[in-house]
């Protein structure tokens, strides 16, 4: 995933964020809860009361969305499933695992967790909701309460419509997966059924905003997250295809090996020259005695005006080389594309007992999952 978020800290050791997304729905929750919810249910209260819980409501709704992914994300964990980061964003929230389940019974679980937590939730707050009526504590805490109880109930029935990638579309796929034990095809079965409810949802989208007076603005939400689902759902059965595709291909049986490596010392005018042009290739690690300190790229040279090449070296335009650019030969190329992902570089640089054995780029990952596809793999 594209970090593009806020990094809030971490939950278990799993990072969360928000997406700079979130604060538009986040803003229009509250809104939406401060001049028509609350006013229209509790009349007569001052206007900053409104305000006041609104956001508190807004908070503690997506407080909900945050516990409903973090519970998929125990499960996943207690399933040996790694999960990196839990992101906030415009749709609700998502958790970024490094691969998917191994069998359909972790599937099911994972997939069930959130919405269990999320009946949990709706009737904890319908449990405060009662206690508070019965104190008389009125809209202060049986308005926020009444409110969150019923919307946590419909955010689980809403994950539990039978649609990939939706948690009763991965409990479908798990129910798929376990009869005919091809992962490949019961996902996408799930995604077609994913992608049939976003059609649903955008015809009634549609209908709402031309046809109706009061609904129009749900109307637009509507269409766009049919839209959104229908996105998610086609990229949900590419990722298992290219997981699939990958299933037991270490980073030694794809990286390149015959590495070109250029001296610190060289001016970048001679790294054009003698290195890009002359083999073709779009990056290079970067030694000096023996030792390398990064890896540069075109966009790197590209950063040093030409008048400048002839008089600079090609260490004062090579970043440094981080940690989380080095991968080991051993590692799965599932691993691979994540660390890849997360370093930017697109590419990672092998690394065993301290010695640079090869480099893998993203395109040698692509060109595995083409080969495998192509194979039947």
């Amino acid at each position: 995933m594209v970090r593009q978020n806020i990094r809030l800290g971490n939950i278990l050791g799993i990072e969360i964020g928000i997406s700079f997304s979130w604060f538009v729905i986040f803003g229009l929750v509250t809104v939406l809860l401060a001049v028509a919810y609350f006013p229209q249910n509790y009349p007569n209260e001052p206007r900053y009361l409104y305000l006041v819980l609104g956001l508190i409501t807004s908070a503690l709704f997506f407080g909900s969305v945050l516990l409903h992914e973090i519970t998929h994300a125990v499960v996943a964990r207690l399933n040996n499933i790694p999960i990196r980061s839990i992101t906030l964003f415009i749709f609700g929230g998502v958790a970024q695992m490094d691969r998917d389940a191994d069998n359909p019974a972790a599937e099911f679980l994972m997939a069930a967790a959130g919405p269990v937590a999320s009946v949990a939730l709706a009737a904890l707050f319908a449990g405060v909701y009662a206690a508070a009526n019965a104190l008389g504590l009125g809209v202060l805490v049986a308005g926020p309460a009444l409110y969150l109880a019923f919307i946590n109930f419909y955010l689980a029935i809403f994950n539990l419509v039978p649609g990939f990638p939706l948690d009763g579309g991965r409990i479908l796929r798990a129910v798929l997966w376990y009869v005919t034990g091809d992962v490949r095809k019961s996902t996408r079965i799930a995604s077609a059924f994913g992608q049939g409810f976003a059609v649903v949802l955008i015809l009634t989208g549609l209908f709402m905003f031309l046809f109706t007076k009061s609904l129009w603005f749900n109307g637009i939400w509507f269409v766009f997250l049919g839209i959104f689902l229908w996105q998610v759902a086609s990229a949900g059965y590419e990722d298992v295809v290219m997981h699939r595709a990958l299933d037991g291909v270490k980073v030694r049986d794809i990286m390149t090996t015959d590495t070109v490596t250029v001296p610190a010392a060289t001016m970048v005018e001679d790294l054009v020259n003698d290195y890009f042009m002359r083999h073709k290739h779009s990056r290079f690690p970067i030694v000096d005695d023996e030792l390398i300190i990064g890896v540069v790229t075109l966009d790197d040279v590209k950063g040093t005006p030409r008048e400048a090449w002839a008089r600079t070296r090609t260490r004062a335009v090579t970043p440094p080389l981080g940690e989380n650019e080095i991968v080991s030969p051993e590692a799965t190329a599932e691993e691979a594309i994540p660390k890849i992902q997360s370093a930017g570089r697109g590419h990672l640089v092998v690394m065993e007992d301290g010695n640079l054995v090869g480099i893998v780029t993203m395109n040698d990952l692509v060109n595995a999952i083409k080969l495998r596809q192509n194979l039947g793999g």
